[in-house]
């Protein structure tokens, strides 16, 4: 999931090299067994970056990780994410449609179950608070001022994002080349051309605003005197 949604900025493996791993010839192997010991490759390496015995993926673990409010819990952000998945977005990752690859037990109700279990949230509720975001935010059309929408071209998640100025006020950035939040990053030797003039677009709409901002602030002072 890192790799997919990261690709290169900052992860283990980038999508190149996780598919190569998954993908590389074996002579020694009969051919049958080959795509589950590329799995098991894979899984040393993730591994060998954890000190974990093993890696639990069970349900229990999942709802019991989600449920943990403590301050020193390892997995920050799921569960706030979560919430917001139960209360805002939906967003959810399944896996019902026969042609794909993953888990058929990723099903939409299996998502949306965890909202009653862990949040005490109705599954039922979920599309009228989906539909409110979607109306009072403006979805994929959203009338907004001095906003900047700015997506990656390797990102998943840019199919949920404005990719296309609707609007004469919506302004967006595409970096055809990078993944998720690649442009909130530090700088680096490795960026990309189109990462580096992203960031310098981005710097002057922000510039650009704020020399606005302060010019409409000194003619409201200049009215009121």
């Amino acid at each position: 999931m890192g790799t997919v949604q990261y690709n290169e900025e900052g992860v283990l493996m980038s999508i190149k090299e996780l598919c190569g791993v998954m993908t590389g010839e074996s002579e020694e192997e009969e051919a049958e067994m080959e795509a589950y010991n590329h799995l098991v490759k894979l899984s040393q390496i993730y591994r060998s970056t954890s000190q974990e015995q093993c890696l639990d993926i069970s349900h229990e673990k999942t709802v019991k990780d989600l449920m943990d409010t403590s301050l020193k819990t390892r997995r920050r952000a799921e569960r706030q994410w979560t919430y917001q998945t139960c209360t805002e977005f939906g967003f959810y990752q399944t896996c019902e449609d026969t042609a794909c690859p993953f888990s058929g037990m990723l099903t939409l109700q299996a998502q949306t179950k965890l909202c009653a279990r862990v949040f005490g949230i109705s599954q039922h509720s979920l599309p009228a608070r989906i539909a409110f975001t979607n109306s009072y935010y403006g979805g994929d059309n959203p009338h907004t001022h001095r906003v900047l929408y700015v997506n990656g071209g390797v990102d998943p998640w840019k199919e949920l994002s404005v990719v296309q100025d609707s609007s004469e006020e919506a302004q967006t950035v595409f970096i055809k080349d990078t993944a998720h939040c690649a442009d909130m990053s530090r700088e680096r030797l490795t960026d990309h051309h189109s990462l580096r003039k992203a960031r310098q677009e981005i710097e002057n709409h922000v510039a650009c605003w704020l020399r606005t901002a302060a010019q409409e602030k000194m003619n409201n002072r200049g009215e009121l005197l």
